[in-house]
C-alpha cells in the first residue's frame, strides 16, 4: 500500500496542477444560456441503452414559500402531473405509462427547501418519444393548467402524503428544527407544510408560487441518454427559448443560516418514538469548489470524515459499546451552510454515554490526531474508488450523470469526468499530510455554530438529560484523559495455506443464456455468466438447501436464528471485524454469509482484479468462522437498543398484526423480542453455522459479471475446489406456516396522529407454475394502476396504495395478495368499500384493455433495462436453480407479456379475491 502511493507520488510531482486553476470540466457535457436565461447540460451516454434522463431542475423551494404559502411549492409539483396544456388532467400518466414509462421509477419528482426537480427516463428507440418527454419538460416549466377541480383533488393527495408522513419522528423533527436552525427562515419552512394553508389556500396564491419562480432564469434542462448530443442541444434551444423572462423578477432568496457563540440544545422525546439517537451539529460555510484547491480542501475533508466513521464504527464493536452504530458526515444544509454531523444509535437510557463518546473521539483527534496507518488506508480507498469510477467511465447510469450536472446548477460544484477525477486523485492524494487532515477536521467543528439535539422516547421512568447535564458533557470533554488512538493491524495473510485444487469433472455450455457451468470434483457447481454491461464488478451467489427449516425445534431455533449474523460481526480466521476491514482496505471486495428459511450460502461482490479476494473470503468464512464473544456481546447490545422501545411506534403494532394472522402466531414468524435476544445460544449458533457450511458439496456458485472463466479457473478449483465435502445432499425442510382461514378481523387503537391504515391480506393454497406466478404478477401490476387511478386520483382518498403478491412454491404452494393504504381515519370503510369494489371488477371482467396495454409495456421496457444488468441475470440464475426451473425461461419473457390477456388476468383475481377468505387489520387513532 506504502509503495503503491510513493509510486504515484513520484509520477504526480512532475505534473501537479497549479492550485489556482479551476477544476476541469467533463468534456463530453454540451451546455449553454438561452436568451431568456435558462441553462442546459446535455451528455451522450448509453448506459442504459436506449434511455434517456430529461430532468427540469428549478432552483426554488419550500424556503421560497411566502408565509400563506407554506406547502405550496410540494403542492405545485403535484400539479404537474394533474394537467398541462397539451396533457389535460390524467393525460399525461396515461402517455407516459402508455409507452412502457412507469410511475415512480420513471416518472417522478421531488421538492425540498431549496429546489424542485421533475425526472423522466424516457426510451430513445423511437424519436417521436424523446420528442414528447422534451414537450412535457417544457410545459411544466411554464404551461401547467392549474384547474381549479384538479386542484381541489389534489390538495387531498398531498394532505395524505403529509399524514401518511406523521408519526413520532416528524413531531421531534417539527420541535427540533427551530433549533438546528436558529434564527434562519428555514427553521420556519417544512418542505410538507402547513396542512390547513394546503386545504384552503386560495387557488390563486398557488398560482402566484408557480409565476413567482418557475421563470428561466432559476431552471435548467438536464439530459444525459442515448442520443445525438447536438441534436439534443437543437431541440432544446428550439423548445425552450421561447419561454418568456419575467420583466421584474423576484430575487432569489439567499436566507442565512447564523452563527452563534453559546451552544444550542434540543431535546425533543415522544411516547410513540422507538429509537434513541443524539447527534452533534458544527454549522460551517460552504466550501467554494472552483480550483483545484477548493478541490483538495474538499478531499481533506472526505478522507476525516472516512477516519472518524472508521473510528465509530470500531466503538460500535465493544462488547459493551456506547452505540449500537454512528456516522460522520459533512453536507449542504442549505444554500449559505454547511454542517458537519456526528450521530449515533443509542439505548433508551445510554444518551449521556453515547454524547460523551462522541465528544471524547472528536477531542482524541484535536488532541492526538491520526495516525499514519489511518491516513495510508483511506488514501488507497479513495484511489481505488476512483480508479473503478474510471474503470466503468462507458457504464455509468445517466441519472448518475444528470445528477451531477443538477448539483453544478444549483451550488456551481464542479462535474469532472471520471478520467479527470483519477488524475486528480494521483495528483493529490501524494501530497496530502497528517497535519492537514487534522487541521481540516479541526475547521469543521469550530466553536461557533453547535448544536446537540437527542431524540429519545417519552415514559414514565426513563430520565433523559436535561440541558444542564449535555453542557456538562460538552464542556467537560477538554477536561478528559483522553489517550492516543491505537492503530491495531494484524501483519498475516488471508488464507496462510491455501487448499489443494479440485479437478473439473463436468463442462456444460449454454450458448442460448452465454452460462458456463463447471461441477467440481468435491461436489461444487460454478455456473459463470460473463457479461460486458460492468468493466469492474463481479457478482457472486452462492446456496445450497437447507437454511434454518432443518432446526426441528421452535426454541432451538429462536436461540440460533443468528448464527449468520454471529460468524459475519465475528470475522474469520486470524482477523476480528475490524481487523478484517483494514486488511481489506483497498480491494473492492465484500462478501456476506446468509442462513434464510429455505438455504444458506453467500452474497457477494468484487472487482476483478479482486476476485481472488473474494474466493478467499468465501473459503475463510466457510472452513474458519471466529467465536468472538466481544463480538457477539456488541451485536446483542446493538439489537437491544432497536428492540427496546419497538412496541412503542404504532406502525410497528399494525404489521406484528398482520403477521400474526398471516402465519398464525407462529413462533417463526414472530418479530424477535429482547426475552429472546438475551436467550441466543452464541456457541450453539456458531456450531450449527460450521454444520451448514461444514460440507459445501451441494453449493452452487454463480458468478456474473466482468469474468473470464478460463483466467478465474485456477482460484475456482483452488478456493472452491477446496471447500470441505463430505457428499452430503440435503432439501429444505417441509414446514410451513399454518394457512390462515375464513375472515380475521382486527382494529387497533394506537398513535396520536389523525391517521388511519388499513391492509387486507388474501392467502391460500394454489398449485405453482411459472405461468401462474407471472398471472399474479400481472395482477399486481393492474392493481397498481386501478388503485392509483380510483383511490388516489379520483377520490383523493390515499398518497399511495401498496399492492404486493406472489405464488410460492417453497415450503408449501401457495398464494398471497397484500393490498394496504394510509388515510384519513374517517374514509376508512370508504375507502375500503372502493378497493372492494375494484377487486370484485377485476375478478368480473378482467381489467379493460388501456390498463393492459400499459402493463404490457411497461413490464417490456423493464425487461429491456433488466437483461443488462448483473443484478437481474444473478437473481434471476439463483431463482431458477432453487425452484429447479429452466433457467431458458428467462429469455422467454417478451414472449410471456405479450401473450398477456384480460382474462389471465381476471382468473388470477378470481382465484385469490376472496371475502370468505381474507385477512383484515386496520389501525385508527388512539382516541378513537
Amino acid at each position: 500500500m506504502l509503495v503503491l502511493l510513493a509510486a504515484l507520488s513520484a509520477a504526480a510531482c512532475a505534473a501537479a496542477a497549479d492550485p489556482a486553476s479551476p477544476v476541469p470540466l467533463d468534456p463530453a457535457v454540451i451546455t449553454g444560456e438561452l436568451p431568456n436565461g435558462l441553462h442546459y447540460y446535455v451528455r451522450e451516454n448509453a448506459k442504459p441503452e436506449q434511455r434517456a434522463a430529461l430532468w427540469l431542475v428549478v432552483g426554488a423551494g419550500s424556503v421560497d414559500e411566502d408565509d400563506d404559502q407554506l406547502g405550496l411549492a410540494h403542492l405545485v409539483e403535484h400539479m404537474a402531473f394533474n394537467g398541462t396544456e397539451n396533457f389535460p388532467r390524467q393525460a399525461l400518466i396515461d402517455y407516459l405509462e402508455s409507452v412502457g414509462m412507469q410511475f415512480g421509477p420513471e416518472v417522478n419528482a421531488y421538492t425540498n427547501q431549496n429546489e424542485t426537480v421533475y425526472m423522466l427516463q424516457v426510451p430513445t428507440d423511437r424519436p417521436e418519444l424523446l420528442a414528447t418527454g422534451l414537450q412535457v419538460l417544457e410545459e411544466w416549466a411554464h404551461l401547467v393548467s392549474f384547474d381549479d377541480e384538479e386542484i381541489d383533488k389534489e390538495r387531498g393527495v398531498v394532505i395524505e402524503e403529509w399524514r401518511s408522513g406523521r408519526g413520532a419522528d416528524e413531531r421531534m423533527y417539527d420541535e427540533l428544527l427551530p433549533i438546528v436552525f436558529f434564527g434562519s427562515r428555514y427553521a420556519e419552512r417544512n418542505t410538507i407544510g402547513d396542512p390547513e394553508i394546503i386545504r384552503n389556500t386560495p387557488h390563486d396564491t398557488l398560482r402566484r408560487f408557480y409565476r413567482d419562480w418557475y421563470r428561466p432564469d432559476l431552471m435548467a434542462v438536464v439530459a444525459v441518454g442515448d442520443f445525438d448530443g447536438a441534436a439534443m442541444e437543437a431541440s432544446i434551444r428550439e423548445r425552450f427559448a421561447a419561454i418568456p423572462r419575467p420583466a421584474a423578477p423576484r430575487p432569489l432568496l439567499q436566507p442565512e443560516v447564523p452563527d452563534h457563540d453559546r451552544v444550542l440544545y434540543g431535546v425533543a422525546t415522544d411516547p410513540e418514538a422507538s429509537n434513541t439517537t443524539v447527534s452533534l451539529l458544527f454549522k460551517h460555510a460552504p466550501d467554494s469548489e472552483t480550483t483545484i484547491a477548493d478541490f483538495r480542501r474538499g478531499v481533506l475533508g472526505q478522507i476525516a470524515v472516512a477516519m472518524l466513521r472508521s473510528r465509530l464504527a470500531e466503538l460500535s464493536r465493544l462488547a459493551d459499546p456506547p452505540f449500537a452504530n454512528a456516522f460522520a458526515m459533512d453536507r449542504r444544509q442549505g444554500r449559505t451552510k454547511g454542517f458537519f454531523t456526528l450521530a449515533a444509535y443509542v439505548k433508551e437510557d445510554g444518551v449521556a454515554r453515547g454524547l460523551e463518546a462522541l465528544t471524547t473521539e472528536l477531542e482524541r483527534v484535536h488532541r492526538h490526531g491520526f495516525t499514519p496507518g489511518e491516513l495510508e488506508r483511506t488514501k488507497v480507498e479513495l484511489l481505488r474508488q476512483t480508479e473503478r469510477a474510471a474503470a466503468e467511465a462507458d457504464k455509468t447510469e445517466s441519472q448518475r450523470f444528470a445528477r451531477n450536472l443538477m448539483t453544478h446548477f444549483l451550488r456551481g460544484s464542479p462535474y469532472p469526468d471520471a478520467a479527470q477525477r483519477l488524475g486528480l486523485a494521483r495528483d493529490l492524494l501524494p501530497g496530502i499530510t497528517l497535519a492537514e487532515v487534522d487541521a481540516r477536521l479541526r475547521e469543521l467543528v469550530a466553536p461557533t455554530g453547535r448544536v446537540v439535539t437527542i431524540e429519545a422516547p417519552q415514559r414514565d421512568g426513563l430520565a433523559v438529560p436535561d440541558e444542564a447535564e449535555l453542557a456538562a458533557i460538552i464542556d467537560g470533554a477538554a477536561g478528559q484523559d483522553v489517550p492516543a488512538y491505537v492503530d491495531v493491524t494484524v501483519d498475516a495473510p488471508l488464507v496462510p495455506t491455501p487448499p489443494l485444487p479440485a479437478r473439473i469433472v463436468a463442462r456444460t455450455e449454454d450458448t442460448a443464456l452465454g452460462t458456463t457451468t463447471w461441477t467440481l470434483s468435491n461436489g461444487v457447481r460454478v455456473v459463470f455468466k460473463p457479461t460486458d454491461f460492468k468493466n469492474d464488478e463481479i457478482l457472486l451467489r452462492a446456496t445450497s438447501p437447507g437454511g434454518t427449516s432443518l432446526i426441528a425445534d421452535d426454541d432451538a431455533y429462536a436461540r440460533l436464528n443468528y448464527a449468520a449474523g454471529i460468524a459475519t460481526v465475528s470475522g474469520a480466521g486470524a482477523f476480528d471485524q475490524t481487523a478484517l476491514q483494514k486488511k481489506l482496505a483497498g480491494r473492492l471486495v465484500r462478501l456476506q454469509p446468509q442462513i434464510s428459511f429455505l438455504d444458506e450460502g453467500f452474497r457477494g461482490s468484487a472487482s476483478p482484479q479482486d476476485l481472488e479476494t473474494l474466493l478467499q473470503l468465501v473459503y475463510l468464512y466457510a472452513t474458519a468462522p471466529r467465536e468472538d464473544p466481544v463480538a457477539f456481546a456488541a451485536l446483542v447490545e446493538q439489537q437491544r437498543s432497536q428492540l427496546q422501545n419497538r412496541s412503542a411506534e404504532p406502525v410497528t403494532a399494525f404489521r406484528d398484526t398482520i403477521s400474526a394472522l398471516t402465519y398464525g402466531h407462529h413462533p417463526r414468524w414472530r418479530p424477535i423480542t429482547v426475552e429472546q435476544l438475551d436467550a441466543l445460544d452464541h456457541a450453539g449458533s456458531l456450531a450449527f453455522y460450521r454444520d451448514r457450511f461444514g460440507d459445501c458439496g451441494d453449493f452452487t456458485f454463480t458468478l456474473v459479471g466482468a469474468i473470464d472463466p478460463a483466467a478465474a479457473e485456477p482460484l475456482v478449483l483452488t478456493y472452491l475446489g477446496g471447500l470441505p465435502a463430505g457428499g452430503r445432499t440435503e432439501s429444505w425442510g417441509r414446514l410451513s406456516p399454518p394457512l390462515p382461514r375464513g375472515v380475521q378481523e382486527r382494529t387497533l387503537h394506537r398513535g396520536a396522529e389523525p391517521k388511519g391504515l388499513v391492509e387486507l391480506a388474501f392467502n391460500g393454497e394454489q398449485p405453482w407454475s411459472w405461468q401462474a406466478r407471472y398471472e399474479m404478477e400481472a395482477l399486481c401490476d393492474v392493481l397498481r394502476i386501478r388503485l392509483r387511478e380510483t383511490i388516489r386520483e379520483d377520490m383523493s382518498g390515499t398518497y399511495g396504495v401498496r399492492v404486493n403478491g406472489g405464488i410460492s412454491k417453497m415450503p408449501a404452494e401457495r398464494y398471497n395478495l397484500a393490498v394496504g393504504w394510509g388515510c384519513d381515519p374517517d374514509r376508512v370503510q370508504e375507502l375500503t368499500d372502493a378497493v372492494w369494489a375494484q377487486l370484485r371488477d377485476i375478478a368480473e371482467n378482467g381489467p379493460d384493455e388501456e390498463t393492459l396495454t400499459k402493463v404490457r409495456a411497461t413490464q417490456l421496457r423493464e425487461d429491456e433495462t433488466n437483461l443488462r444488468t448483473n443484478d437481474y441475470w444473478v437473481d434471476q440464475l439463483v431463482r431458477h436453480q432453487n425452484l429447479e426451473t429452466d433457467p431458458r425461461l428467462i429469455l422467454e419473457r417478451p414472449a410471456q407479456v405479450n401473450a398477456l390477456t384480460a382474462q389471465m388476468v381476471r382468473d388470477a383475481a378470481r382465484r385469490v379475491v376472496d371475502p370468505a377468505n381474507v385477512i383484515k387489520v386496520v389501525l385508527l387513532p388512539q382516541e378513537q
